[in-house]
């Protein structure tokens, strides 16, 4: 029989790379179940580390998780002594991530459990060390091989006029061909080829805006115009596909790809862009790479004629060209330094949900004060609560967010913080996917309906809204439907020791900050999962802060 008190207390890693193609759970499952056999009789998993939606050329210091579990590393009372890892390929992209992440393991004790090499690997073993390289090198030859044989194909298919996927241009919409797909798995899920085929009503617009453009009319007035008129722009109109987006109003940039693109004559072209990968930080190679969208030399861009459908004829299409120049072909250049905002991309207004953007306000001095701003567009429509622009220093916010974040895991705080995300948690953050996404289908189905009275109240010709208004109609009907099924279900619960070890991490985190420079300070709050709105009011204003985990919200005035 098994001492269990002889038994090393490890903490599991595992890592799924998307939610939409493969099941979190079941991948979880079964790497765990690789790492159980692995270690059984000899320790116990007593935590589990899960990056989901991450992909393994990203580096463990900008996983969320996984950077997590390294700022575990340095406290004596983290619970466990070692790390296992159920599939090696998933939890390692490359040699680099694997020679980055073991020197700090063997300056803190902790081991590395890998099933490759039947147990703990050993930092002083040659061989060891060639082998989980090697795991590493497979990793990302498999990754580069996939892409390669992925674009290969694209390619070939292309010419023979087939829907290559990502999102259907504004005018046009996906429809079923009838012919199942060639992936027998795919087909036999019911799966069919799509097209893409002129939307009616969208369509209409496309033709207004090359007429505007044949008129002389320019981007930015056409913008103005459609969002006068009520007109949803191509992120509203298409919810389901543009969740990331606000789809508050036509933008200028927006009515120039239309413009810009040649499917609108009916000439297909695949290719444009393609990803390249820069390096995250040139000064720091170990921070591993980000992917990028640069244009393609001309000599790799395919064009294929009468497949698409078009919506304006050549002749029109020509007139409505603008004069700029084309953008260079190749990646944009890198910045000439790193990032001087510490909350940089964390900082939201509270009023228009946008990120309010880095800014310097220049004294009579000579002084510079940094902070954030966020400034509301003339295209947008007409919000009177909305300042012009609106700002906050950043030497204001920072006290507040430390504070916030050590008040947080103060051991005199600790439990009644846990017992109130339990709580919160129990109540309302952790729906079901189905039920976020019914709420979420629901309000902009109320919002595309307001539009719509807006633009009847306008003057808009009502037969021009009348299948727009039946679809969000439809909508509306169809998520309330949902909500109405799931009722008082009952949310998934975190255990205490979860919210223990997160606030624990926090804690941590929060030790570095006394005499961070900036980018420190952007490491930590990012690793922390810290999240802020900012809001100001005829009383005052007033920060709101959160964790990226979405269970717990404090607020705080600055």
């Amino acid at each position: 029989m098994t001492d269990l008190s002889s038994l090393i207390p490890l903490t599991a890693y595992a890592r799924t790379s998307t939610d939409d193609q493969q099941s979190p759970e079941e991948s979880l499952r079964w790497q765990l179940s690789r790492a159980n056999a692995l270690i059984i009789g000899r320790a116990e998993i007593v935590s589990v580390t899960h990056d989901t939606d991450v992909s393994r050329s990203v580096p463990w210091s900008r996983r969320p998780e996984a950077a997590r579990l390294i700022a575990q590393l340095p406290n004596p009372a983290r619970g466990w002594s070692g790390i296992v890892v159920g599939e090696p390929q998933r939890a390692f992209g490359s040699a680099g991530q694997v020679q980055n992440i073991m020197p700090q393991l063997a300056h803190f004790g902790v081991q590395l459990w890998v099933p490759e090499v039947g147990g703990p690997v050993d930092p002083d073993s040659e061989a060891h060390d060639l082998l989980m390289s090697m795991f590493g090198g497979l990793s990302k030859a498999e990754r580069n091989r996939l892409r390669v044989r992925v674009r290969t194909s694209m390619k070939a298919m292309a010419p023979e006029g087939r829907y290559l996927g990502g999102r259907p241009p504004y005018g046009y919409s996906l429809d079923r061909t009838g012919v199942p797909h060639p992936n027998p798995e795919k087909a036999r899920q019911g799966i069919q080829l799509t097209n893409l085929v002129i939307d009616p009503e969208t369509a209409q617009v496309v033709e207004q805006i090359f007429a505007w453009r044949v008129e002389g009319v320019g981007f930015r007035a056409i913008a103005a115009r459609l969002s006068e008129q009520g007109v949803p722009c191509p992120s509203a109109a298409d919810r389901q596909r543009n969740p990331h987006r606000h789809g508050r109003a036509w933008s200028a940039s927006a009515v120039r790809a239309i413009v810009m693109n040649p499917k609108y004559k009916g000439q297909g072209i695949y290719g444009r862009y393609h990803k390249v990968e820069r390096l995250y930080d040139v000064n720091d190679p170990a921070a591993g790479n980000v992917t990028r969208m640069s244009p393609a030399p001309t000599t790799e861009i395919i064009e294929t004629e009468g497949i698409v459908a078009p919506i304006v004829t050549e002749m029109v299409w020509r007139q409505a060209q603008t004069d700029r120049a084309p953008a260079i072909p190749g990646p944009r250049a890198d910045r000439p330094e790193d990032s001087r905002y510490a909350l940089r991309g964390l900082l939201v207004c509270a009023r228009c949900g946008r990120r309010m953007q880095g800014h310097v306000v220049s004294r009579r001095s000579g002084a510079q004060r940094l902070g954030y701003q966020c400034t509301y567009r003339n295209d947008y429509p007409r919000d009177d609560s909305h300042p012009k622009t609106l700002f906050v220093a950043e030497d204001r916010v920072l006290p507040a967010v430390d504070d916030w974040l050590a008040d947080l895991s103060s051991p005199e705080r600790l439990d009644a913080t846990v017992s109130d995300i339990l709580e919160a948690n129990r109540q309302q953050l952790d729906e079901p996917p189905e039920l976020r996404r019914a709420r979420r289908q629901g309000a902009d189905a109320r919002k595309r309906l307001d539009q719509y009275l807006a633009a009847l109240d306008a003057g808009m010709d009502p037969a021009l809204l009348t299948e727009r208004t039946r679809a969000a109609q439809t909508e509306l009907a169809s998520a309330k439907a949902v909500i109405d099924t799931y009722g008082s279900s009952g949310p998934r619960q975190m255990t205490g020791d979860q919210v223990y070890g997160l606030l624990e991490s926090v804690g941590g985190l929060t030790a570095l900050l006394a005499e961070a420079d900036t980018k420190i300070r952007q490491r930590v709050y990012r690793s922390a999962g810290v999240q802020l709105r900012y809001q100001r009011t005829e009383r005052g204003e007033k920060i709101t802060a959160c964790l990226r985990v979405g269970l717990y919200r404090v607020g705080g005035g600055t």
